[in-house]
């Protein structure tokens, strides 16, 4: 029921957009407190598809978990061959959770988030073939950014360290240039936002989503304490 009652939420907040107000409420009041990627996407597969929100609300982390799936085949293909690239793509297409739970039947964050990552994660490793690999790689960060802004941390540091590791050098430019890039990409909604809402903007998304999310799994008992470390190192991986 949870992810059925966040399908409804999210689509509060769409569908006024989509029915030509053209800014994301809920409620009647200005929806501040996630990034808008996610929320863009369900727009306009609303206004491309036919059907009814059931089906185009959850269409972009469905499309996005199946485009994990190619990412994976490729790169373990790259990695190891054709037969563990297979085990590999089977083995996530068939994970219940990943397939139903978070990318066929909810309109989950966590689908669209994990393509983005995986996506810069990989073209940045490769940036050293080719500039064109880097802006991709810092556009996908940037994406990231803009579906859940903390989030960012982990594919950027696995990059930086991966570089590192290679030019056996600080790659002190390349974090530079990936860092400009990244602000040209998510800057504009955040300036937008902070000139339109001000503190309310400021309190809701940076104090609450941010903040006061971060610190709370930070102060979670119930979590492995090195979870945050764990997740760089695996994606690192």
């Amino acid at each position: 029921m949870q992810h059925w009652s966040d399908i409804a939420a999210d689509a509060l907040v769409t569908d006024p957009a989509v029915h030509g107000i053209g800014r994301l409420v809920f409620l009647g009041t200005p929806f501040l407190h996630k990034p808008p990627l996610q929320y863009w996407l369900m727009m306009a597969s609303s206004a491309a598809l036919p059907g009814t929100r059931e089906f185009d609300a959850p269409f972009p982390s469905a499309a996005a978990a199946l485009f994990t799936l190619v990412l994976v085949y490729v790169a373990t293909r790259r990695l190891a061959g054709v037969i563990p690239a297979l085990f590999a793509t089977a083995l996530l297409a068939l994970n219940h959770q990943w397939l139903f739970e978070h990318a066929a039947r909810s309109a989950s964050f966590d689908a669209l988030l994990t393509c983005l990552m995986f996506g810069a994660l990989l073209a940045g490793m490769n940036a050293a073939n080719g500039r064109a690999w880097g802006v991709a790689s810092v556009i996908l960060l940037g994406a990231t950014a803009l579906v859940k802004a903390p989030m960012v941390i982990f594919p950027a540091f696995a990059i930086v360290l991966y570089a590192w590791l290679r030019a056996r050098r600080f790659p002190l430019g390349l974090v530079m240039r990936g860092l400009v890039g990244i602000l040209i990409v998510t800057l504009p909604w955040h300036l937008y936002q902070l000139i339109v809402h001000g503190s309310e903007f400021w309190s809701q998304y940076v104090g609450y989503e941010i903040l006061g999310r971060m610190g709370d799994a930070v102060r979670d008992e119930t979590a492995w304490p090195m979870i945050h470390l764990g997740a760089t190192w695996w994606s690192f991986l």
